[in-house]
């Protein structure tokens, strides 16, 4: 029983160094499978377990099994730091440890470690922008290298050379795209992070902003909108656009609406002058307008202007075209034209000679309407402009001027050609164009003499004014009242039946006294 008792110190001797000697383990590195950009540095920690102290060794390669990568030299401590200059290249590599006491050594599981390319902030597109006020504008960010995910954090402004100093206009968010509205030039520029906590400003992007694009009303040549279809007509509209920024494309609509976007394009009409040459029998009467769209895809609808086409101005000739009427008697002469483009305006011309050869502008002579009163033989014509500038000459219209014959009014004595008295009894025959209570200054006498010869005179031996009864009608016979004696029908043959028969007597009394 002693000897057992002897034996329990000497066993617990030789079990006391196996209670205080633990397993040695390399355990892994951290951190676990980092990634960075090059530029950066990366410190990698070795986490060793066991009975210390601990040299160490660390190793780099393509295996995944430590033992078989390249020990690095001098890379002996806890900690090994990587660093990324300029001229380290993007990879992906193995590395581990070693680790040794006095009693063992072991290897450590391999660690990967992703180098990224540099990150960088690339321009803005689309770059140096051109926008009108009134639109909006999406700027995409363009970041590459670096550790993805990014987030990005944007910025505008007015520098143009340092991002950082422009006003931040919205927080980080995980979106490479802004849309923007500027009213004014600006510079806009964005800062982006990586997944490596590697951020970069990219250069600024400037964003001009022009004034909206105007789409003024066309003008037209020949200038106006309305027009006769004449032969070899062509008319020529002609775009009119300003500000928005340049160079413009366009688009030509027609048709019966008075707001253009509501019209029809026109095939092929993508030029600033659009032609319209209708065939001769055409007739217009549409609205024509253009859609203007400047380069920055900004757009605008001219107003809508009414072409119309009319027939051929056919001017006619004046009526009466062909007249007579005596010495100061006025006639009224009017203008009959046709086609067109109404309203019409008028001048008058007047010739002597026949056609309106050498004609004279009448002064005031501008209605369709134009009342003359000619002394002698004379044309008259007219010029017709209509609403679409069009001018076109008349035929002429001829006016007869005629002289009335004279009242002659003869002394009560007078005598006639064989010596004979005659009886000064005038009478006057109305013109058939007379007007009741006219005064005819020129009228044809006729006077009886005692031969039965009926006499006419032409020329007045004293003035002679005739006033028609109110009640006169043409063709009556009216007894001049101009000298002479003045009698009713029944007094004259009475009194002629009584001149008769003393004419009679005296000549019976004449040859009886002469033997």
């Amino acid at each position: 029983m002693h000897t057992k008792l002897l034996l329990l110190p000497l066993l617990a001797l030789a079990l006391l160094p196996l209670s205080f000697a633990s397993t040695l383990t390399a355990s892994a590195i951290t951190p676990i499978n980092p990634t960075i950009d090059i530029g950066q540095s990366l410190t990698l920690t070795a986490n060793p377990s066991g009975t210390g102290p601990f040299t160490y060794n660390w190793f780099t390669g393509g295996s995944s099994y430590c033992q078989n990568d390249q020990q690095i030299p001098n890379a002996t401590q806890k900690n090994y730091q990587i660093s990324t200059a300029s001229n380290f290249y993007a990879r992906t590599a193995y590395y581990c440890y070693s680790v040794s006491n006095a009693t063992a050594t072991n290897y450590s599981p391999t660690d990967t470690v992703t180098v990224n390319p540099a990150l960088i902030a690339s321009g803005i597109t689309p770059t140096v922008t051109l926008i009108d006020s009134s639109q909006n504008i999406t700027l995409t960010a363009n970041p590459s290298g670096g550790t993805q995910p990014y987030i990005y954090h944007w910025f505008n402004g007015t520098s143009s050379q340092n991002c950082q100093s422009n006003q931040g206009i919205r927080g980080w968010f995980g979106y490479s795209t802004i849309t923007v509205a500027p009213k004014s030039n600006t510079y806009y520029c964005y800062e982006v992070q990586d997944g490596a906590g590697v951020d970069n400003f990219s250069a600024p992007d400037y964003v001009e902003v022009n004034s909206s694009v105007i789409a003024h009303n066309f003008t037209t040549a020949p200038n106006g909108f309305r027009y006769d279809n004449q032969p070899g007509l062509l008319i020529t509209l002609i775009a009119n656009a300003s500000a928005g920024t340049e160079p413009y494309s366009y688009q030509w609509y027609s048709g019966s609406s008075k707001t253009c976007a509501s019209d029809s394009q026109i095939s092929n009409a993508i030029k600033p002058m659009y032609y319209i040459a209708p065939d001769p029998n055409t007739l217009i009467n549409q609205y024509y307008c253009y859609k203007v769209i400047d380069s920055s895809s900004a757009y605008n609808f001219s107003g809508t202007r009414l072409i119309v086409v009319n027939s051929t101005l056919n001017p006619g000739s004046a009526t009466p075209s062909n007249a007579m009427i005596y010495q100061g008697q006025s006639i009224t002469l009017t203008a009959n034209p046709e086609g067109g483009s109404p309203p019409y305006s008028y001048q008058w011309y007047y010739s002597t000679q026949q056609g309106c050869i050498g004609d004279v502008s009448a002064s005031g002579a501008t209605n369709v309407t134009y009342r003359v009163t000619p002394t002698q033989n004379s044309s008259y014509c007219y010029a017709i402009t209509d609403n679409s500038s069009t001018v076109a000459h008349s035929g002429f219209a001829s006016i007869t001027v005629e002289q009335e014959q004279s009242t002659t009014t003869m002394p009560f004595n007078a005598l006639d050609e064989s010596g004979y008295p005659i009886f000064n009894t005038t009478t006057t025959t109305i013109p058939a164009n007379a007007v009741n209570g006219t005064s005819i200054t020129s009228i044809t006498t006729t006077i009886p003499n005692t031969g039965s010869t009926v006499i006419t005179t032409t020329a007045p031996t004293t003035s002679s004014t005739t006033t028609i009864p109110a009640n006169a009608t043409n063709s009556t016979p009216v007894v001049h009242p101009s000298g002479g004696l003045s009698l009713s029908t029944q007094d004259i043959e009475i009194l002629v039946v009584i001149i008769v028969l003393a004419i009679v007597g005296w000549r019976i009394y004449d040859k009886m006294s002469k033997g």
